[in-house]
Parts: C-alpha cells; structure tokens; sequence
C-alpha cells in the first residue's frame, strides 16, 4: 500500500453488526408478533367485557335480594318488637294475677291459721277440762273409798 492511497476506514463496531436488510426483517418480525399479541389481548378484552356483563348482572341481582332481605329483616324486626311487647304486656298480667293470687293466699292462710289456733285452744280447754273432770271424779271416789268426806 501506498501511502498517498485512499483507503476505506472500515470501524471495528461495524463489522460485528447484521447487515440492513437482516436488522429489517427482524423489526418487520417483530411488529408481527406484536400485531398477533395485539389480536389475543383484542380477543381477551372481548372476553373480559362479556363476563364483566354477566358479573355486573350477577351484582344487580344481589342487590336487588340484599335490599329484599333487609326488607325481610325489617319487617321481622318490626313483628318481633310487636311480639315482645304483647309477651310484656302479658307478663305484666301474670305478674298482676299472681300478686293478687299470692295475697288471697296469704288472707286465706292467715284466717286457716287464725281458725287452726281457735279451734287448738278450744280443744286444749276441753281437754283440760276433761281432765280435770277426771280427776275430780278420781278424787271423789279415792275420798269415798278413803272416807275422807
């Protein structure tokens, strides 16, 4: 080689990349691959959007049995307050039933005893003069038989 030559300077980079035309089939690879993963996820949406729809139906659907049984609920409540203060009223009946019970009760009682201790006292009088007649009796014949009078 001369030295007044013109030579072409050929950089060391360029040597160890592919040519154009490879670089552009790749890229044209590529923007393939990416236009077919565009379809799926175009065909995935769809899907998606379908059962978004049924979900969504599915959701107004329990909302609309939520706000039912809450109605329900409400309405049982409402039974059960009713309910209970018809089952309070009647306690209170019962508990006004048993008082007065309790106290006849208590007066006939009282007057059973009152009668019981009349009649016991009665009965020890007479059995006190019983005896007392017994004894008199006793008495009387013992002093006949001892001639004491």
């Amino acid at each position: 080689m001369r030295r007044n030559q013109a030579t072409q300077v050929i950089f060391t980079d360029q040597l160890d990349e592919p040519s154009m035309e490879t670089r552009v089939a790749r890229i044209e690879s590529d923007v393939a691959h990416i236009k077919s993963d565009i379809l799926n996820v175009q065909l995935d949406v769809r899907e998606l959007r379908g059962d978004m729809k049924a979900a969504n139906e599915a959701i107004a659907d329990l909302r609309t049995e939520v706000v039912a049984i809450r109605s329900d609920i409400g309405s049982l409540r409402n039974e059960m307050k009713a309910g209970d203060d018809g089952l309070r009223a009647e306690m209170a009946i019962l508990r006004a039933e048993t008082q007065s019970d309790t106290a006849k009760l208590r007066k006939d009682l009282e007057m059973s005893v009152t009668t019981l201790r009349s009649s016991i006292r009665a009965s020890v009088l007479a059995n006190t003069v019983s005896q007392l007649l017994i004894a008199g009796t006793i008495l009387g014949v013992v002093g006949h038989a001892l001639k004491w009078f």
